[in-house]
């Protein structure tokens, strides 16, 4: 988002004021907003994670890789039981899964 709020194109000269504060709101919020884990959920992940604070973004993605690199890729990975989290059943239990499986939790993991 970076916008040159100087040289806005003529359609938005009358609102440009306006989106530059949502663009400000934006960005204070995003770090808290994007980083959240809900309360209550994830125990394992939590107890996975726990202890391991990386000093830097390339550490971290070692070590979720290295999480994710014993689970399979399938297409056909089953279902998951009711009231089960699909994250926490791909990590620990079925350890198969697709691009969903895999992206969901290694954005759990992130944050």
């Amino acid at each position: 988002m970076n916008v040159d709020w100087e040289n806005v194109p003529v359609y938005l000269e009358g609102n440009r004021d306006w989106y530059y504060e949502i663009q400000e709101a934006y960005r204070k919020e995003i770090g808290e907003i994007y980083t959240q884990v809900p309360e209550g959920e994830f125990f394992r992940l939590k107890d996975l994670c726990e202890g391991k604070t990386p000093g830097s973004s390339e550490e971290a993605t070692a070590l979720i890789l290295s999480a994710l690199g014993g689970m399979e890729y399938t297409r056909t990975p089953g279902g998951i039981p009711v009231n089960r989290d699909p994250v926490e059943y791909f990590l620990f239990e079925s350890g198969q899964g697709y691009c969903q499986h895999f992206a969901s939790a290694a954005v759990l993991m992130y944050r």
